[in-house]
Formats: structure tokens, sequence, C-alpha cells
């Protein structure tokens, strides 16, 4: 039972409740933090006061008052006119991934919305969500779309007071959410990444004094100095070092643990946004029982969320197109020393896997549309009457965080294939033990690609492969 309210909210809690699909409770002081919120806006509406949401309507309509109104049907056309997402449908895990945002949201004491709204979204999230949201139709001035649709399906039978339907649309919970998961599949993109490299460095018989600790140390990197103690724990047994050929080698070689070191900081950063969006309140209006106030806010803002999705996405290009450069280097004979294309065959006219290198970079020339700052990007003055003249777009800057994340391991399964090829041609002395698994389970592959089976096809056996390590590590981690 993961119980939340008294200590911070980590991703390890998301992942254990909307992946694992732990049950949830909240805490004593949870409870209470709700319950006074929920009295303050009662309060609040009682003694009259002009509260946006609570007794005007949203957006072009605030200056409109609700009083008379009937409050069910406000609540209807509320949701019904914020139901502006496309059609395209993200898996349950992310509905799941919402309402943990929503709970996260109201255990802060800042929410207007009654206990048993929130004791609601409790048992359904303790229940099995096969519901699936689109993801778009929203410029992250609050995630409304993807908001209104989810509460349309989990309210239908349940009356919903129109503040509390204000609050559970107009926040950012869509995009923390599926950010949360696309980190997941990121933490094990990343983790194989290192084995991959590996691989290479052993194929092209590289130099190894660039990753000496004093080397590295000198950097004054201490994520550098951790990751370059793992790079030499996994290349323990390898025979790497005393089998260089060039005096200096490419960059893509040379520079790669940079690189990645690159990725995995902007990975920590991302996570640390996330996990303060998961431990704040990001919605608007505010509860604020310590001056007996319900105020409208921007907390809603997601700017910081939308850089650090794209700083995580450039530095993801830079690794795809250190991958894809090394992917080149072992599949050219100026390059490797090996026969271009690696594959010997007795069919003299067979390039073997030389193909791989333009699949690369096409994939490479995806990844880095991808990689476009969104945060570039204006939303024009008069939505919503003007009062709505700005937005993050950080919703989009998730999405295609999730499509590079994708297409990485398409480019890394290349590199793997590539790197086994190149090893099988030009056998070391001794290997690495994480290389040695890669040689066991790829040779096969290798094998039957020289004979009949399509390129394609064994670079999808690997990207399976590769995602299957990938998944066994982090859920062992």
């Amino acid at each position: 039972m993961i119980r939340i309210g008294d200590d911070p909210i980590t991703l390890q809690t998301f992942w254990q409740v909307v992946l694992a699909r732990q049950p949830v409770t909240l805490s004593t002081a949870s409870w209470a933090r709700i319950e006074h919120a929920w009295q303050l806006t009662e309060r609040v509406r009682a003694a009259g006061k002009n509260v946006y949401g609570l007794t005007t309507g949203v957006g072009a309509l605030r200056d409109h008052s609700l009083a008379g109104l009937d409050h069910s049907r406000v609540t209807q056309r509320l949701l019904a006119s914020h139901r502006i997402a496309p059609a395209e449908d993200e898996g349950s895990a992310v509905a799941r991934g919402i309402i943990f945002c929503w709970i996260a949201l109201c255990v802060t004491g800042r929410a207007p919305v009654r206990p048993q709204t929130v004791d609601r979204l409790l048992r359904i999230l303790s229940n099995e969500v096969s519901l699936s949201i689109p993801l778009r139709g929203s410029v992250s001035a609050s995630d409304l779309g993807p908001n209104a649709e989810l509460v349309s399906h989990l309210f239908s039978a349940v009356e919903l007071e129109p503040i509390e339907t204000l609050i559970l649309i107009n926040n950012s919970a869509p995009t923390v959410a599926a950010a949360a998961l696309a980190l997941s599949s990121l933490d094990q993109l990343l983790s194989e990444s290192m084995h991959v490299l590996i691989a290479a460095l052993e194929a092209f018989a590289a130099r190894l004094e660039a990753y000496h600790p004093i080397v590295v140390a000198a950097r004054a990197w201490p994520l550098a100095t951790r990751c370059a103690e793992r790079m030499h724990e996994l290349l323990q047994g390898s025979s790497l070092g005393r089998t260089a050929r060039l005096l200096q080698d490419p960059l893509s070689f040379r520079t790669a643990l940079w690189v990645l070191v690159s990725a995995e900081e902007a990975r920590d950063h991302l996570a640390a946004t996330l996990e303060r969006w998961l431990n704040g309140y990001t919605s608007n209006p505010i509860a604020l029982p310590e001056v007996e106030a319900l105020v409208s806010c921007g907390n809603f803002e997601s700017m910081d969320l939308a850089l650090a999705l794209d700083t995580m996405r450039l530095a993801l290009f830079q690794l795809a197109q250190s991958s894809a450069e090394r992917t080149s280097k072992l599949l050219n004979k100026q390059w490797s020393g090996l026969p271009t294309g690696l594959l010997k065959n007795s069919f003299e006219a067979d390039t073997g896997l030389a193909i791989l290198e333009l699949a690369a970079q096409a994939v490479l020339a995806e990844i880095r549309l991808a990689a476009q700052p969104i945060s570039l990007q204006t939303v024009s003055g008069v939505v919503a009457a003007g009062i709505e003249d700005r937005g993050s777009f950080a919703l989009i800057a998730t999405r295609l965080l999730q499509t590079q994340i994708a297409q990485l391991w398409d480019i890394l399964a290349i590199e793997a294939l590539t790197s086994v090829a190149a090893l099988t041609a030009r056998p070391p002395e001794t290997t690495a033990r994480s290389t040695q698994g890669l040689l066991e389970e790829l040779r096969p592959l290798l094998e039957r690609a020289r004979d009949d089976l399509p390129v394609a096809e064994a670079v999808a056996a690997t990207r399976r492969l590769l995602l299957d390590r990938g998944h066994r590590q982090w859920i062992e981690s």
C-alpha cells in the first residue's frame, strides 16, 4: 500500500502506482488539508465574494455570474465546451497517471475539491482503469482538452461542482503523467545505450585512455565520474585498450561518454522538474486558508516543464547522432579496417549491412525534427478574449519526446547489430561481459542475415531484444 501526503512524492512512487498498480491511500493529514480547503470554499461562497470559477464563468465568460444558474448544467457545458482533443488515444497508463496527478494536486490542501470527490478518484485508481484518452489539442496553458475528456468519462454518473470541474481540467496532469511515463522508457534506453556503446568501442578497437578515471575526473563533473565508473565496471574482462588501431579515434567514439552523460544530466533535470510538479499545486484558483481567501493564480504555467523537455530532446538528438556516426564508421572499411558491409558472403555483389548506414541517417533525420524547441511557439493574443495569451506547448513537447525515444531504439538496434557484426568479423582477444551477452543473442540473427533474412527483420529483432533487456534491468533496479 502506497501512502501519500506526508512525504514528498517521487517518480518512484508514481511508477509504483501507475505501472505496478500498487494501491494508494492518503495520510490523515492529507484528508484534513483537503477538508479545510473545501470548508474555506464554502465559506467564501457563502460570503458572496466574487471568485473566478466559483461564482463566475471561466475564460472569456469570466465576468458572467453563476448566480441563479443550474450548477449541474454549468458543469455539463464546461466539460462539453472543453472536449476539443482530437482522436488518437493513449494507453490506459496515461489515464491512471492523470488521476494520480489530480489526487496529488488535492493532497496539497490548495484545491477547492470535496473530500468525496477525492475519495472517488482513489477508488477509481484502485480499480482497473481501461480508459484511453487523446493527448492532443492543448497549447499547455493547462491541458484543458485531454483533462475534460477524462473527467467526462469518470464522472458521467456523478455530479461535480463547477469549481471542482474547473480544478480537474485546469492543470497539466496529462503532460506530467505522459512525461513521467516517457521517463521510465528513457531510463531503459539510456541504460542500454551504455551497453551498446561498449560493444561499439570494442568492435572499433577504440582507444580507452580518453576514459581513464584521471582524464574524466579532470572535467570536474561528478555525474561523468559516476558514468565512467559504471563504464569501467561493464568493461571488466575486455581486452579493449590493448588493441587500439588508431592514434586518435573519431569524436563519435572519443567523446561518446560525454554525450551520454549530457543526456543523463538532461534526464535528471527533467526528473527533478516532474517531481516538483507532482508535489506542487498547479491549478487555478487556489485555496489560501492562511488568509481566508480563494484567489485566481497562474500556477499552471508550465514553461519550466517545456524547457526541460526541450533540453531532453536536444540531448537525445546528440546521442542519436553520435550512435549513427559510430555505425557509419564501423560499416566503412577506411575507418573500421573491415570489409564494407561487414558480412562476408560467397555472393560477391552482396553489400551486407551497408544499407544500415542509410537507415540510421533516415531515422536520425526524424529525431532531429522532433528535437526542435517547442518553447519557441506562441499563442495568439486573442484566445479567450485576450485573457489566455500564452502557452508553453509542453504537452506537444512530451509527445515529441515519446516519438524520439521510440526512434532512438531503432538507432540503438542498428548500432548494436553493426557492432556484433564487426566483432564477429574481427574477434578481440576478450570481450566485456555485457558485450558477450549481445554476441550470444545476436549472432544467430547475423547468420540468418547472411542467407535470406531481410536486414529490416534483423534490426526489428535486435530492437525487441534491447527493449526486453532494458525493461528487465529497469524492473530489477
